[in-house]
């Protein structure tokens, strides 16, 4: 997601399942006119493809906006904005423990976790489809005989490339905050006080609470994940 429109620019890159959702929604409803709006004087045009054709006089289709998703850092750098745009905007991101957040994606995935939705009838459509707030599970699901430990030992079956990323993958070293999952409210109204927001983070996707998540690790799983999310767990200190 990103503002390049407003005086208080910004670029949020969203990692899954680090609470992006919540904090895209609250972005979306407090910059309903510029949130993801993309004037030619920012954009990088590429002359003679067909991305350029199409958006030569308006703004890029939504199609294109919204597969900026999960995008990392490079992609707004380096094929969407131009040099002047990109360098007065606020970079940042959520980082979240790399061993809770794999046990997340799990319960996002798995049948077995039952999804509750938040009450979003405060936000509007916008927030909600920028936020995509309008999933209460994950749209493919993974069967109730999948263990936890088979969910991590066959993770490249279940997991997509964005779900396998490191934060560090989505940002490099150019960012310019990082809020942390296990401080999200906090962390966050300090980035959004920044942008001139002023909001709460609402809980949207929740799962029943799991605070035992630790105890469905091994020793195996433990190696697994500490490979896939090696980067987080080495630049961010975290740990089981």
């Amino acid at each position: 997601m990103f503002d390049v429109l407003h005086d208080k620019p910004f670029i949020f890159l969203h990692a899954p399942k680090t609470g992006g959702g919540s904090l895209k929604l609250v972005l979306a409803e407090n910059r309903p006119d510029t949130i993801n709006k993309l004037p030619l004087s920012c954009f990088r045009a590429i002359r003679g493809t067909k991305a350029w054709l199409e958006q030569k006089y308006k703004y890029p289709k939504e199609s294109l906006l919204m597969r900026a998703y999960h995008k990392d850092l490079s992609f707004f750098k380096e094929r969407l904005l131009k040099k002047k745009c990109y360098e007065r905007v606020l970079k940042f991101s959520v980082v979240r423990n790399p061993y809770e957040r794999m046990f997340s994606l799990y319960k996002w995935k798995s049948k077995r976790f039952k999804e509750v939705k938040s009450d979003l009838q405060d936000y509007s459509q916008l927030a909600r489809k920028y936020s995509n707030a309008k999933y209460t599970k994950a749209p493919t699901c993974i069967s109730d005989d999948v263990s936890f430990r088979d969910f991590v030992i066959n993770h490249d079956i279940f997991l997509n490339k964005y779900e396998k990323n490191n934060v560090l993958d989505y940002v490099g070293l150019e960012f310019d905050r990082i809020i942390r999952f296990e401080n999200l409210q906090e962390d966050s109204s300090l980035v959004l006080k920044e942008l001139g927001i002023m909001s709460e983070i609402p809980h949207i996707h929740k799962t029943p609470q799991t605070n035992d998540w630790r105890s469905y690790y091994d020793s195996e799983t433990k190696k697994i994940v500490k490979m896939i999310f090696s980067k987080d767990i080495a630049f961010f200190g975290y740990n089981i």
